[in-house]
């Protein structure tokens, strides 16, 4: 019995042929070829199997030519899915920023938030534009359509102040004709521009959304 674990077949079968020179062509591509063989380790077999699920064979089916394709898809949908929300998260925010414009600087960043959170919420729960506007001198007013509120404020004191049909059925007469002409009177001569503003938004805001909201003005 020889000293070492393996029978003899296997010591036969791991030497090269009788006779031949180990150095030879012929001994060299059988111990080579000894080599390769493998030997099967433990879970080798669980491997082949999951790679075979997600990577089969060419020509042959089961669940890795559904599963594999099923994973691009969602990955796909979903990357499109979250940039089309971000595009058009940015898009809501850059036409919200452009429609609000402080050139005389008469307003604080906190009431110029509010008037793009303002014009957002509007745009959805309303289907209304707004747009919000200071001048140096005396307020004006640009040509707008049939579905866009304005707000124009003059450091000199005048503003001017345009509310499409939909907002004024909706606040009634009395109420217009008040932000149309009165509202921000007092307020600009005492260079209280933000406070006239926030209450302007608050009294558009409960005629035009409903005053129990929370998330107004």
């Amino acid at each position: 019995m020889n000293g070492f674990p393996w029978p003899a077949k296997k010591m036969a079968e791991a030497s090269p042929p009788p006779g031949k020179d180990v150095n030879s062509p012929d001994s060299r591509r059988f111990q080579a070829s000894q080599r390769k063989r493998r030997l099967p380790g433990r879970g080798a077999g669980e491997d082949s199997k999951a790679a075979e699920i997600l990577w089969p064979p060419r020509g042959r089916g089961g669940r890795g030519s559904f599963v594999r394709p099923f994973l691009v898809v969602c990955v796909f949908l979903l990357a499109a899915a979250l940039y089309s929300a971000h595009f058009a998260d940015v898009m809501d925010r850059l036409r919200s920023q452009r429609s609000i414009s402080d050139a005389a600087g008469l307003l604080t960043p906190e009431d110029l938030k509010l008037a793009t959170d303002f014009a957002k919420i509007l745009r959805v729960r309303a289907g209304l534009e707004f747009r919000l506007a200071t001048f140096a001198g005396e307020a004006t007013a640009p040509e707008l359509d049939a579905r866009t509120l304005y707000i124009g404020l003059g450091r000199g004191g005048q503003s001017e102040v345009a509310l499409p049909p939909l907002a004024k059925r909706a606040l009634g007469p009395e109420a217009s004709n008040y932000l149309e002409k009165e509202h921000f009177a007092p307020y600009l001569a005492q260079g209280q521009a933000g406070e006239g503003l926030r209450r302007a938004l608050k009294l558009l805001w409960d005629g035009l959304i409903g005053p129990g909201e929370t998330d107004g003005p």
